[in-house]
């Protein structure tokens, strides 16, 4: 590194498939990055997104490359009408959500420090909900929740904030994927091409392992799913298909961890997502409390885009354009510049450039159908396998090989349910434990896993299960309310709306009963699990579903991170740099 260079960054965005042209670092500057050893073993990333490092030494160290970025030191040559400064409040949130989300298992860049400038930056923000007609401060923590509560429209009022610079880190790199998106639309090849290959040397360094030595003139079997006659597979090429999977494969693991947590990153552009597939910048996001599909806390997408429920179909637009607009055109342009050999029979130069013609035509359709099938079909694929995983470790599901529709309706079911009752995201599936061992505890009789199904039924069937008894399923009721906005809204009997909720949670914890009977069955008569001991397998059950239900189901997210709890921790910090 060089430190005492420090540089901004060029590059573009795509918003939902439209190009909004370049953009640039405005108030952030790299300093450099350092490469540090780790020993084999530690944890050094966050969750499994892929924070593997720059190589390995061989030994029981391997190198950890970071690179270390200033947000809010001042104006960069990309500012255009800013003032490339940061405020406290947005500098303190943006600090408790990337390590919450680090230590929540969610793929991040990370905060190092945040230190106050002594500057009055002058920031709109929204119409106040009270009286007050103070236009210098908003340090009043309760009126900032107020505010942003009662206000779905960009913020207006003019009021001056307490400055401040964070110093933030990322594992690998900050690339994003607007900057090769840029070169592209530049129809700068070789500057694409330098930072693809800088992506795929750094990034994923352990992922990417095509052998570019090969000979490029190897006719593609016509076994391929994507066959073309004669078109051939070339290394260079193959190199950047792989690269694409692997950049589609990781940001199909990390919104999927997004969901899980209950997250939105709000602004899903093309410039707020980082290549390495790590959460970055921290602005219009939210954590979803009461349980809303909708939820979206990015005030300007008013047609909810990046909503909570479509965040998958936004990551999946992102992924589709990257690679038909980005990766098609870095492998069309090697396949450009590649040299293809005559096929046998062609003895004029006029034949030598007709089959060459015809052999880089077929060449170039068949890479087309595979950077699609990655943006597609492989995409898709990879983010329903990692949000499977999540549904089935949020409801305790041990037995990996359940049929998926058994789990999904249920999980489905839930989050109707959960809706309709205005239950927290966080509390509700928190307590989800709680309820899972009680009817676990339910479906186990003598030491041994309990289900009216007999051996040879499929395992999809579900629709018989032990009786819950009548205490078990009141007490489930009473956890749930403690999750609920209005608790007593689950009370009464007959044909209210109290005595219709009941009913429906009812007829979902007697179904959470059979998936439970269902899984503790299958685990029972694995081959293994067969020959334990029966009070020891219980147990075993019990225990070992919900450590994976509070692995997957937070005790805090979004209610730690609301508005006036972030601006209070900024006054506490103003406050005590006063007194200094």
């Amino acid at each position: 590194p060089i430190w005492n260079q420090p540089f901004a960054v060029v590059y573009g965005c795509h918003s939902y498939a439209h190009w909004f042209g370049q953009l640039g670092d405005g108030r952030a500057v790299i300093l450099g990055d350092i490469v540090v050893p780790v020993q084999s073993g530690s944890s050094t990333g966050s969750g499994s997104g892929g924070d593997t490092g720059s190589g390995s030494d061989g030994g029981n160290e391997r190198a950890m490359r970071y690179e270390i970025q200033l947000k809010g030191s001042g104006r960069t040559p990309f500012s255009r009408w800013g003032d490339g400064r940061a405020v406290l409040r947005s500098c303190i949130r943006e600090f408790l959500a990337s390590e919450s989300m680090h230590y929540l298992g969610v793929p991040t860049t990370r905060a190092l420090c945040v230190a106050t400038t002594g500057q009055g930056i002058r920031r709109n923000w929204y119409k106040a909900h009270t009286s007050s007609t103070s236009d210098t401060s908003i340090d009043d923590a309760a009126e900032i929740s107020r505010t942003i509560m009662s206000n779905r429209f960009p913020p207006e009022r003019p009021v001056v904030e307490p400055g401040a610079v964070m110093t933030r880190v990322a594992p690998v790199s900050f690339v994003r994927v607007g900057q090769l998106e840029l070169f592209a639309k530049r129809n700068d090849f070789e500057s694409c091409k330098s930072l693809a290959d800088y992506v795929m040397d750094t990034e994923y360094a352990d992922e990417c392992t095509t052998n570019t030595t090969t000979n490029p003139s190897i006719t593609v079997n016509g076994s391929h799913p994507h066959a073309h006659t004669h078109a051939l597979l070339v290394p260079e090429a193959e190199k950047y298909v792989q690269l694409f999977e692997c950049i589609v494969r990781r940001c199909a693991f990390l919104v999927a961890q997004w969901m899980r947590v209950g997250y939105v990153q709000g602004n899903m552009n093309s410039d707020n997502l980082l290549i390495g597939g790590r959460t970055i910048d921290y602005g219009p996001f939210g954590f979803m409390e009461v349980y809303d599909p909708a939820y979206q806390p990015f005030t300007s997408d008013g047609d909810g885009h990046f909503s909570y429920i479509q965040q998958p179909k936004a990551m999946h637009v992102n992924m589709s354009v990257l690679g038909m607009d980005t990766f098609a055109f870095l492998v069309m342009n090697v396949l450009d510049r590649t040299e293809f050999e005559k096929e046998s029979g062609s003895d004029t130069d006029a034949d030598v450039d007709a089959d060459s013609g015809d052999q880089l035509k077929r060449t170039k359709q068949y890479y087309s159908d595979r950077i699609k099938e990655v943006s597609g079909g492989v995409y898709l694929d990879a983010f329903n396998a990692h949000y499977g995983d999540v549904k089935m470790n949020k409801l305790g599901v041990l037995h990996r090989q359940m049929d998926s529709t058994v789990y999904t309706q249920l999980y489905q079911d839930l989050l109707g349910l959960m809706q309709l009752s205005q239950c927290d995201f966080t509390m509700m599936f928190r307590c989800l434990s709680r309820v899972a061992r009680l009817l676990g505890e339910e479906c186990l009789v003598d030491g041994q896993p309990q289900n009216d199904n007999s051996p040879d039924m499929p395992l999809l069937s579900v629709s018989v299960g032990p009786q819950v008894e009548l205490a078990a399923i009141q007490q489930c009721l009473g956890w749930i309310r403690e999750s609920m906005l209005d608790p007593t809204a689950l009370e009464g009997d007959g044909d209210g709306e109290g005595g219709q909720l009941v009913e429906q949670w009812t007829e979902w914890l007697t179904a959470y009963s059979r998936v439970i009977a269902l899984d503790n069955y299958s685990v029972y008569t694995n081959t293994d699990a067969h020959d334990c001991d029966s009070d020891e397998l219980q147990l075993q059950l019990l225990v070992d579903r919900e450590c994976m239900q509070d692995g997957a189901n937070p005790r805090y997210g979004g209610p730690g991170l609301r508005g006036d709890v972030c601006a209070g921790r900024a006054g506490e910090v103003e406050s005590r740099a006063g007194q200094q």
